[in-house]
């Protein structure tokens, strides 16, 4: 940030310094279309607030709060290395890391040097750089300017607004710490003295009971007896956090107050522990003190048991993710007691629903498990149990769990639709066994799919024609039909799908002949939109036919991850015709446009299942926009495929008319415009009020999609069909090729096209393909291509993503020597889909 400012010299000094003085700093924050780089930052969901962070700018929250410090990590001001002979720039918090370690080596050779300290170690440094940020400020440079607010993927935890993130401010902030690091000041201050404290901790009752409340006080006193610590008191016990309360003057002594309720440590004796945060002039303490909780015999004791956090359920089921709670109540007194209440974040509970009996037999236990469904994590519930013993005596337990998303990592479900699987007798033979795969990503890391197999025959290759696409996106998912034939039933395989991080599923399933009866199963409407704004719900029935009333069915959300939480369904199972009550609730979702897939399968039914996709758009629009169709650019047919050029109609969905070709696209707002594909962005390549180009995204698989556009803030929805490939050539008004629109028998003739699917070597969206380089080196789809002139298969010269082009293969081809002179019709096939035909005129050699 050097502005106007004259930070360099105009020479280097006799030992090569150019620098005058310190420059002022922003936080890092270099995202692009080319990914992330910025600071991280944020408020822990694990670890609670340790003691001694605190001071101006922390947040009083009880969680740990990262990051602590800052160092130089941006790519404009490069760390320049030696590598391979070479001189090369390196960036990024893994530049900056090892820098800071190289800081603590100097600081670890200072104290050893000048005595402070008899050997090398200096342990977790963390609580004296916050009491260096307060009583030798000149420590760090406060950062105030910058922030580390980046985009993030519709459906991403905590993505409520598109993007997520914090702003750089005074004192601490969760962009940049507690500033950058002034390494001189560092090292020659770290050993700054501070006054000590005596703190002493004080129990109101040394021995009482689990119905009891038990209080404590902690009181900190100057060990010089001069001056007035400031700060707060933190109390715990055996690492459990009791809560924590600010220092007050009271009666001339500096005093925090804790009050919890002795169930809360169970029966036992335990030791107390207050730790004293410290200040800029005084150093933290802390000090123990022991309780004893025994069990009276009076009254009945009640001991709840709950787990901290809880994790979804793995793998997902019909339903989606789950997140299962066992609540334990234990009677220890030997009294009887019962439940008469029990609420779920203050809500009453129905008693008999959750409880058969509410009476808890002496010296007994009574438990409850609960199922939650749809949560947007991470979310904290608050339990409470009230109820009455024999002597008439009341008692309450109350207490908290942490619900989280997915354990952190790579990870994925695979599923299979049917898993008996019915021989289709009217189907070609080479798929009269046709199963569906589904896979879901809910770990939130991009993959490939890099293996699959059936029994040990491996069928990777035809990945790109089952799904659409090599790649799973974070969060995204995946559908195809795998398809057998000439089984033998009844038998069984087990399909195996691996992905580039190493970790890969297994489904078994089974072959058997066809029904005698085969039943027929419907659904209406086929498919479902569904509209609400972001503070409301709203509802669609979808009703499901089938033939024999005796019948059972059942029915799936697809993908089970946290993409759909947002839709339910009355019911997951039935018996006959039916109906199906599906709710959508936006709570904890950013305003866009969602998809989900309801699957209804049936055994014995012909077909064995329904896929009903459902759009949601979340937000909507008062002033009109809409969407009205989408089409390949290149012949306004109805078609998409993975990474095509992709048109989109409709009525006020921008408000200027801009035209994008720089190679990365953007994925940022272009005049407050964004536009997404299955909840993935897709970046812009032309915007106007009726008319939107976008490139759909190469991690878009086959099968049902949405697309969302958002003017800001006004958001329209739109279903379509994703097929592996969907081949559009581009030709003139007339239909003429039109790149080549005449060529002679035998000539080299050229055509574009747009829509040919997957490419190998994977590029990314929003990238053109190079410029430079050799021909053979561009991406080529990796469906197979052909061309017809006139109906007579043509050679290829070339093959290839046109360079420049975003989503454009070029076809470099001969024009059959037997083909007839005048227009003929040029077809395209890439996979088992046929271009539109354009026409060129064939000339005589």
């Amino acid at each position: 940030m050097e502005g106007t400012g004259t930070y360099w010299a105009t020479t280097n000094s006799p030992n090569f310094g150019s620098a005058l003085s310190y420059i002022p700093e922003a936080a890092w924050n270099e995202s692009g279309t080319t990914g992330l780089g910025s600071t991280g930052g944020g408020a822990s969901v694990f670890y609670s607030q340790p003691a001694w962070q605190n001071g101006p700018g922390v947040p009083n929250d009880g969680v740990r709060h990262v990051p602590d410090i800052a160092l130089s990590a941006a790519g404009h001001d490069a760390y320049e290395i030696n590598y391979l002979g070479g001189n090369v720039g390196i960036a990024g918090t893994s530049a900056s890391t090892p820098s800071m370690a190289g800081i603590i080596a100097l600081l670890n050779q200072y104290q050893v040097s000048k005595g402070f300290q008899k050997q090398p170690g200096l342990g977790n440094i963390n609580p004296q750089l916050y009491r260096l940020a307060q009583s030798a400020p000149s420590v760090f440079h406060d950062i105030t300017a910058g922030d580390n607010i980046v985009n993030c993927m519709q459906s991403s935890p905590d993505c409520q607004t598109g993007s997520f993130g914090y702003k750089a401010g005074a004192g601490y902030d969760m962009t940049t710490g507690l500033g950058s690091v002034d390494a001189n000041a560092l090292v020659t201050q770290f050993n700054t003295q501070t006054n000590g404290v005596t703190v002493n901790l004080v129990v109101g009752a040394a021995k009482t009971t689990p119905n009891d409340t038990v209080a404590i006080t902690a009181i900190v006193a100057p060990a010089g007896g001069s001056g007035t610590p400031t700060g707060t008191v933190s109390f715990s016990s055996s690492g459990t956090p009791l809560g924590s309360a600010p220092l007050t003057l009271r009666a001339g002594q500096l005093a925090a107050d804790q009050f919890f309720p002795a169930y809360l440590l169970g029966t036992g004796t335990f030791l107390l522990t207050a730790e004293y945060s410290g200040d800029a002039a005084f150093s933290s303490g802390g000090a123990t003190a022991l309780i004893q909780v025994t069990i009276p015999t009076a009254t009945a004791t009640i001991i709840p048991s709950w787990p901290d956090t809880v994790w979804p359920s793995s793998p997902p089921d019909a339903q989606g993710l789950s997140w299962q709670t066992t609540l334990t109540l234990r009677e220890v007194s030997g009294v009887p007691a019962m439940i008469t209440s029990f609420t779920i974040d203050g809500q009453a509970q129905p008693l008999a629903q959750y409880f058969p009996s509410p009476n808890i037999a002496p010296n007994s236990t009574v438990s409850v498990t609960i199922v939650f469904r749809n949560l947007v994590t991470p979310v904290t519930r608050t339990f409470a149990f009230t109820g009455i013993d024999v002597t008439g005596q009341s008692w309450s337990r109350q207490f908290s769990v942490n619900y989280n998303s997915m354990f952190p990592g790579e990870n994925f479900n695979l599923t299979a639709t049917p898993l008996i699987v019915i021989q289709n007798t009217a189907a070609d033979p080479s798929c009269q066994w046709a199963v569906q795969l589904n896979i879901d990503d809910f770990g939130g890391y991009l993959n490939l799919v890099s293996g699959l197999t059936v029994g040990n025959v491996s069928m990777v290759s035809q990945v790109p024609s089952i799904f659409g696409t090599t790649r799973v996106d974070a969060y995204g998912s995946l559908q195809g039909t795998l398809c057998f034939g000439g089984i033998t039933p009844p038998s069984s395989d087990v399909i195996s799908v691996a992905l580039s991080a190493g970790i890969s599923k297994e489904v078994a399933i089974s072959f058997a002949g066809p029904p005698a009866n085969p039943v027929k199963i419907t659904a209406s409407p086929a498919t479902i939109n569904l509209a609400a704004g972001t503070s409301q719900t709203t509802q669609a029935t979808l009703s499901v036919g089938i033939s024999d009333k005796t019948q059972a069915w059942t029915a799936s959300i697809f993908p089970t991850n946290r993409t759909t939480t947002w839709l339910t369904a009355s019911q997951y199972s039935g018996t006959g015709p039916g109906q199906i009550v599906l709710t959508a609730n936006g709570s904890g979702f950013a305003p866009g446009v969602y998809r989900a897939t309801v699957v209804i399968q049936s055994a014995n039914a012909m077909p064995q299942y329904i896929n009903v996709p459902v759009m949601f758009v979340l937000g909507g629009s008062t002033s009109g926009t809409a969407i009205t169709g989408i089409a390949n650019p290149a012949t306004y047919q109805p078609i998409a495929s993975p990474g095509m050029i992709l048109s989109v109609f409709g009525a006020n969905l921008a408000s200027t008319t801009q035209t994008l070709s720089a190679s990365p696209l953007s994925y940022s707002p272009i005049a407050g415009v964004t536009a997404t594909i299955n909840g993935s962005a897709a970046p812009l390549l032309y915007i106007s009020p009726a008319q939107i180009n976008l490139q759909i995204p190469y991690a878009v698989g086959a099968g049902p999609a949405v697309v969302g556009i958002n003017n800001n803030g006004q958001i329209a929805g739109f279903q379509f069909q994703v097929s592996p490939s969907a081949p559009g050539i581009f030709v003139d008004a007339n239909g003429t090729l039109a790149s080549t629109p005449a060529a002679k028998q035998g000539g080299l003739a050229t055509l574009y096209l747009t829509g040919a699917g997957e490419v190998s070597p994977a590029l990314k969206t929003a990238f053109a393909a190079s410029t430079t380089g050799s021909p053979a080196s561009l991406p080529k789809p990796v469906l197979p291509l052909t061309v017809t002139v006139g109906g007579v298969p043509a050679f290829l010269q070339f093959v290839g993503l046109a360079p420049g082009q975003f989503g454009v293969t070029q076809v470099n081809f001969y024009v059959p020597a037997s083909v007839s002179t005048g227009v003929q019709p040029v077809v395209v096939t890439v996979g088992s889909a046929a271009s539109k035909a354009a026409n060129m005129t064939v000339q005589p050699q």
